[in-house]
């Protein structure tokens, strides 16, 4: 489970049940780690399964950093 901050993809379906021709092209093991929301996003729960589940920082708002837990952490851009 990935901490705040942070989601892991979800194992493709095709994969449990051995279909892998239809995710070819796609890194198993990087699906697997925990990915850290991009800088202007944060996300304040754990066990996120996508980057969708990354919340936008108000317009005219971005992050410092990637994997920000709190939307007190997006600061007014110029």
């Amino acid at each position: 489970m990935c901490r705040e901050g942070f989601y892991r993809e979800e194992v493709p379906y095709e994969i449990i049940v051995g279909e892998v021709e239809d995710v070819i092209g796609r890194d198993i093991a990087e699906m697997n780690l925990c990915k850290p929301c991009p800088k202007g996003f944060y996300n304040n729960k754990t066990g996120r399964a996508s980057r969708g589940d990354c919340i936008p920082c108000p317009v005219n708002f971005t992050t410092i950093s990637p994997a920000t837990t709190w939307e007190g952490y997006c600061v007014e851009y110029d």
